[in-house]
């Protein structure tokens, strides 16, 4: 019986814990996002850039996450 539940709940996290379904989640976030009014500190949602290092993470455009927070939540760059 224990079994049975083991295998069920293994089958159930290969299934609908996958990248794929992660994506889909912040595609969807960002699309509700960018269609609202709301502001993060005062900024646009829609105004954000992304950085270089995003569009291409081989280019050896180190970014660290102090640097990160500081673009997108302090405002500065």
């Amino acid at each position: 019986m224990i079994f049975k539940y083991k295998k069920l709940g293994v089958k159930r996290v290969y299934n609908k814990f996958t990248w794929e379904n992660t994506a889909k989640g912040y595609i969807d976030i960002i699309k509700r996002k960018s269609k609202s009014k709301e502001h993060s500190n005062g900024k646009d949602f829609n105004k954000f850039s992304i950085h270089p290092y995003f569009k291409n993470p081989k280019n050896n455009d180190k970014i660290t996450l102090d640097k990160l927070k500081k673009i997108y939540f302090e405002g500065g760059e």
